[in-house]
């Protein structure tokens, strides 16, 4: 990465954009596009352990429970997949945060505002923790619920986190194509 990467900047990608990287399914070429240009230092790609640990759940659940994949192709997507964030972490392409504490804490006020589970919300304060441009995922509830505006119903409760960031949803057409035209002009 070049000594300029403050004006880098940073897409963090859930595990459901993420594994797009690593199999060849609907979306992938435009998550391929966006490791090449992280690889490039036109943008670096933020994800969390939690986002690892989502992936490999996700193939292991293709694999053994719904036998959508075999066990050898999971096995080297795996392997692929950490071999990959590994080096590229290393050489700054890549982001990877580590969930604390406070952001499992922070995470409840995403949970109750924007009605998010557990695991989203966690992705959000960790994209949130490293102020990134976007968060780019493929999963319609989760892009639905942070772009909804929020009622205050009790003046009284904790205030409304505020999303910094936009959210490009993969399965959206228009949001897919902004994150095309960002990507072009990167």
């Amino acid at each position: 990465m070049s000594s300029g990467t403050k004006n880098v900047k940073k897409f963090y990608l859930d595990s459901s954009a993420y594994v797009k990287g690593f199999r060849n399914e609907r979306y992938s070429e435009i998550v391929h596009d966006i490791l090449e240009k992280s690889e490039q230092g036109k943008l670096i790609v933020v994800i969390s352990e939690w986002t690892l640990n989502e992936c490999i759940a996700g193939l292991d659940k293709a694999c053994h429970l719904k036998h959508i994949i075999p066990k050898e192709e999971m096995d080297d997507i795996i392997r692929d997949m950490l071999i990959y964030t590994h080096d590229y972490e290393g050489k700054g392409c890549i982001e990877i945060v580590q969930p604390e504490p406070g952001m499992i804490h922070k995470s409840v006020a995403f949970i109750r505002w924007y009605h998010l589970s557990a695991d989203d919300a966690l992705h959000t304060v960790c994209a949130e923790s490293r102020e990134v441009n976007a968060l780019v995922l493929e999963d319609m509830h989760f892009s639905n619920m942070l772009k909804q505006p929020k009622k205050i119903e009790d003046p009284r409760e904790e205030q409304c986190p505020k999303i910094q960031f936009k959210v490009l949803n993969l399965a959206d057409s228009n949001d897919y194509m902004e994150l095309q035209s960002i990507i072009t002009n990167l």
